[in-house]
């Protein structure tokens, strides 16, 4: 057995890295590596590679397996993964000659050089010729998958484009070509937090996988014309056998997204950027933050210095604390109600852990400085006013705690939870702030999607929103006629087969605000006067369209699907209409914490208040509790998150 490569230390003066040399010309497999040392100040060539340690499994993406193979380098053998050993079997077989691989080039046995290196990937990524992204080998027919996204490319500019794929998803023939698609997009890479920040970077990037390559550009225009067509092929019968739903597309079109916007001179805030990368898995908790310093910018290092001496807690006790510190922002507690704790979590509810969460999509979706976006200030620019106590695990803020959750409705995604957690509560108060049946249905809609069209560029919510919302809820009235519940009684189960947002609507039918049903208050809306005007006058013709056709119905498709994903709308005690994180109660606190654009859920806990999550409430989004404590109807005081 031949002996381990033992790495010799980089010159930090000279900004060194290593790089790998792959011998050419040998048959057999077991090819001979070298490494060598080279200075990034002096603009070496290299190819910079992407991967994921795991081999292809479709089963359980993010999880990485153990090193199981070696390699030779200079006569000794370095462990490496299953997968990384088939993809230095692909390069042996490139003209590339010299390659930066992360699992090779640094040394994972040293925790200091680790968090050395976390700090240069932006320039190594960026710097390299070229950065080429293995998506792994031959498995599920990818090849017939890689031949279809070039298809797809090609296709993508001609004028038939979309009635071509709409034809071709229809065609049971081409359902093994959905299936190899299906497959490879759900391969790990695209969830990759590090693999993230190195597509990203690259300047010139390509796809391999098996015996394919592609060129990024093909993968997006393929993306782009799949996206446009979307909501034309999710329920053709050969994507709903697959499950091949818009999930599965997301992450994909998300990293081509992160990069337009990080490629713009003055690209989104930290807290934003954040946000965007919050999808992507890692398997080391710390790399949640580590692996995105690369695209976070400067900033990110500032507040928390790369280190993997340090616990998981540490380093996000450390980043958040001096966030806050530095920002006067509490908007960042709300990213740590997003990502329930399992139990026996040793996390506060305030603290973010920055890995994937739920829900998904935040309420605040701009960060743009412009009239047309959509901006949430609830604190009315109020700096935050904070202390952390007990070790850095109690943030004591001042906040307002102003109204208390009444009723909530039905948890569409009752299957999937607890009952104690999927049934809803009536309304016992009859109050409403919203003067008139007419209001009362502005805020429903406008709850509902957030106040916000967040097709493409966002937007706030148009009138048109609510019109097709009542459309759509009379259509489903009318099938739920089959689970008919009486009336002012919260449901217990959807209608079978029930699409998302006829799921949303039957939990939510039967609350009551004030002394209106909500249902009612959407009948109403449905007979008005003006509700073809609305419809004919964006749509620019005379008669309305069928909903489908509408040119708002896809954004208002996309914009409730995602505003109301692991959430539910709740009403409070003064009368408020509310969207709020699924796992919320009644008796629950709504308060505004000075530092925070949007309200937060709180649960009383003891002496603390535990953190459920952010919430849209129509009516105090924007400085209004503030005003009311102006007006002495309200007082800030100081909470304790625990």
């Amino acid at each position: 057995m031949a002996s381990q490569f033992t790495y010799r230390p980089l010159n930090r003066l000279n900004n060194e890295i290593r790089l790998l040399r792959i011998d050419k010309g040998i048959a057999s497999q077991q090819f001979n590596c070298r490494i060598i040392h080279a200075s990034l100040d002096e603009n070496p060539s290299y190819t910079a590679f992407s991967y994921v340690w795991k081999p292809v499994d479709t089963n359980q993406l993010g999880m990485e397996d153990s090193p199981d193979s070696s390699i030779n380098i200079e006569g000794k053998a370095l462990r490496v993964t299953q997968n990384l050993e088939a993809a230095i079997q692909y390069l042996h077989n490139t003209t590339d000659s010299y390659f930066w691989i992360d699992a090779i080039c640094i040394d994972q046995e040293n925790p200091y050089e680790r968090g050395q290196e976390v700090l240069r990937m932006k320039r190594i990524y960026s710097g390299a010729a070229r950065v080429l992204v293995w998506l792994g080998s031959e498995a599920h027919s990818s090849s017939i998958a890689m031949d279809f996204l070039a298809l797809l490319a090609e296709r993508a500019s001609t004028a038939d484009a979309h009635r071509w794929l709409e034809s071709h998803a229809t065609d049971q023939v081409n359902f093994f070509v959905w299936n190899a698609l299906y497959h490879l997009l759900k391969r790990a890479w695209w969830r990759r937090a590090w693999t993230m920040q190195e597509f990203v970077l690259g300047q010139h990037t390509n796809f391999a996988c098996g015996d394919r390559q592609l060129e990024a550009v093909q993968v997006e225009s393929a993306l782009e014309l799949l996206r446009d067509c979307w909501f034309k092929l999710f329920d053709k019968p050969t994507l709903q056998q697959l499950d091949f739903n818009a999930r599965v597309l997301e992450p994909v079109i998300n990293l081509y997204h992160i990069r337009r916007l990080l490629r713009q001179k003055e690209g989104p805030p930290l807290l934003a950027r954040l946000i965007l990368t919050r999808s992507a898995r890692a398997s080391d908790g710390r790399d949640h933050l580590y692996a995105k310093y690369a695209i976070l910018g400067e900033s990110a290092a500032a507040l928390c210095r790369p280190d993997y001496c340090q616990s998981e807690l540490a380093v996000c006790k450390t980043f958040t604390h001096n966030y806050i510190q530095a920002q006067k922002d509490l908007y960042i507690v709300c990213l740590a109600g997003m990502a329930p704790r399992e139990r026996g979590s040793s996390f506060p509810t305030w603290l973010p852990d920055w890995g994937p969460a739920k829900p998904t999509y935040p309420l605040q979706c701009s960060w743009e400085e412009n009239p047309e976006s959509p901006k949430f200030d609830a604190a009315r620019g109020e700096e935050a006013v904070v202390q952390f106590l007990q070790q850095g695990l109690v943030l004591k803020c001042r906040a307002i705690v102003f109204d208390e959750v009444d009723g909530v409705q039905f948890d569409p995604w009752a299957h999937k939870v607890p009952l104690e957690q999927s049934i809803g509560s009536q309304s016992q108060y009859r109050n409403c702030i919203y003067d008139t049946k007419a209001s009362l249905f502005n805020a429903l809609f406008r709850t509902l999607v957030a106040n916000t069209n967040r097709w493409d560029q966002p937007s706030r919510a148009p009138d048109a929103f609510g019109v097709l919302f009542a459309q759509k809820c009379q259509e489903y009235d009318r099938l739920l006629e089959s689970v008919q519940t009486p009336r002012g009684q919260l449901p217990t189960a959807p209608r079978e087969n029930a699409l998302p947002i006829e799921k949303r609507w039957h939990g939510m039918r039967d609350l009551r605000l004030g002394d209106s049903l909500l249902r009612d208050v959407v009948e109403q809306r449905s007979h008005s006067s003006d509700e073809q005007v609305i419809l004919g006058s964006v749509a620019g013709v005379a008669q309305p369209p069928r909903l489908s056709e509408h040119p708002l119905w896809k954004p208002f498709e996309h914009s409730i699907g995602q505003a109301m994903f692991q959430r539910r709308v709740f009403t409070t005690q003064k009368g408020y209409l509310g969207l709020g994180p699924r796992t919320l109660a009644s008796s629950d606190r709504i308060c505004v914490l000075l530092g925070c654009s949007v309200p937060v859920i709180l649960r009383p806990n003891a002496e603390n208040f535990s953190l459920i999550g952010e919430a849209y409430v129509h009516g105090i989004m924007n400085g209004e509790v503030l005003r009311a404590v102006e007006q002495g109807q309200a007082r800030i005081r100081w909470v304790q998150l625990r």
